[in-house]
């Protein structure tokens, strides 16, 4: 990561959607959240920020229905 680069985290401990309704990822205007399956985690899968497309405008903050985003 750049320094004093400003992107998005997810805490999937906090990501309550299933992909069809997560706003965040079906609208990031740089198409920077995905999800792919990870058995390891409690859900089956996890969602993550591509840290290289990401400019941190803070859309999917506003978008997320569980909290579980947040810029740093």
């Amino acid at each position: 990561m750049e320094v004093g680069k400003i992107e998005a985290y997810i805490d999937m401990e906090k990501c309550p959607s299933l992909e069809e309704y997560c706003e965040p990822m079906r609208k990031c205007p740089l198409g920077t959240i995905h999800r792919e399956q990870d058995d390891s985690a409690a859900m089956g899968w996890r969602t993550y920020v591509d840290s290289t497309k990401c400019d941190g405008c803070g859309l999917c903050v506003d978008l997320c229905c569980g909290g579980a985003i947040e810029i740093r």
